[in-house]
């Protein structure tokens, strides 16, 4: 993979940056949301004429013209080489506490297992950066050796089935921050129906419901909350 993938070619300036971050918050202010923590991959924006510094300050920005509390979650990503991730943690270092609030690890958790990236994540506890991580949509296999390294893990749906999981996410008081409409689209899940999310919170997992990508998933929260009380 290479350093730099630009996820989205219209997005080239502060400026555009900025309105981006705004809309978003604008349309999170319509849905009554008063805490965002909004996640994105910094390095896939920069540029010759834009640096990781203007991307993290443009974001915030935007965010801070909009009537709600945001943080920005970072994101490292699988599949990327060790200089692309070591230097989201340093942004996030950097902005630790000054608008960001942790780092996460997203990507093709299939081919790219987390002990590819433990070394990064010594890192993060080493400077005290609080970290969540994609895992368990696709896989189990991750989330023992998650667990020593966060509270919070991204999907998580696939300990459904596995006791001993289960009852290591709720001894060590694990969020799951679940996204079912994604979990649709990806075909981890058959429908709102037999998502293992109501399974999970009546036996005590801690979840939360989140839209993953609102774009992608064509999806509001609002959206996803009306969704799973039809079902």
């Amino acid at each position: 993979m290479k350093n730099k993938v630009k996820i989205n070619s219209f997005i080239k300036t502060k400026e555009d940056l900025e309105l981006v971050s705004f809309s978003l918050g604008k349309e999170l202010e319509k849905e009554n949301v008063i805490y965002a923590e909004v996640r994105f991959a910094p390095i896939d924006y920069t540029s010759d004429k834009l640096t990781s510094d203007d991307v993290i300050k443009s974001v915030l920005n935007g965010l801070s013209k909009c009537n709600l509390k945001t943080n920005l979650i970072l994101c490292m990503r699988r599949g990327a080489n060790y200089a692309y991730n070591k230097r989201v943690i340093d942004l996030a270092y950097k902005y630790l506490n000054r608008g960001v609030v942790a780092v996460d690890l997203v990507g093709d958790e299939e081919r790219y297992p987390f002990t590819d990236y433990q070394v990064l994540f010594d890192k993060c506890k080493k400077l005290n950066i609080p970290v969540t991580i994609h895992a368990g949509e696709v896989t189990k296999r991750d989330i023992k050796d998650i667990i020593p390294y966060t509270k919070r893990i991204g999907h998580g749906i696939k300990i459904h089935n596995d006791a001993e999981l289960i009852n290591l996410v709720k001894e060590k008081k694990i969020l799951l921050e679940v996204c079912p409409n994604s979990n649709l689209d990806t075909n981890n899940a058959k429908d709102y129906t037999h998502h293992p999310i109501r399974k999970l919170y009546s036996i005590g997992v801690k979840v939360s419901v989140n839209t993953d990508n609102r774009v992608v998933s064509n999806i509001s929260l609002t959206e996803e909350y009306s969704s799973l009380i039809n079902f």
